[in-house]
């Protein structure tokens, strides 16, 4: 048996997570063979600018997975773990994402 699988980094946001170590992680990266780039965070830290400074330094050789937890799309059930999450809020950054 063989795997047939590319190489992936990933981003686990945890906390504040310093913008300026990031982009110097980025542009670490960059200049590496590594044709996934995935980077798991919350919604509301995601703007339009930190979108364009990712696909500006790593531009569009490498793919760009960005993973955000929803918990679950039933306000009655993200209620109960406490998980407040604007689902409006949460649309607005999935489009920005696929804008990007």
């Amino acid at each position: 048996m063989s795997w047939n699988w590319k190489p992936t980094v990933l981003f686990f946001r945890r906390g504040k997570f310093l913008y300026n170590l990031f982009i110097a992680i980025l542009q670490f990266i960059a200049k590496k063979d590594i044709p996934t780039i995935t980077i798991e965070t919350h919604y509301n830290t995601i703007t339009e600018r930190k979108l364009q400074d990712i696909r500006q330094i790593l531009g569009d050789e490498q793919r760009i997975q960005i993973e955000m937890g929803l918990e679950s799309a039933d306000e009655d059930v993200r209620r109960i773990y406490n998980k407040d999450i604007d689902i409006e809020g949460y649309i607005e950054t999935v489009k920005l994402c696929e804008k990007i």
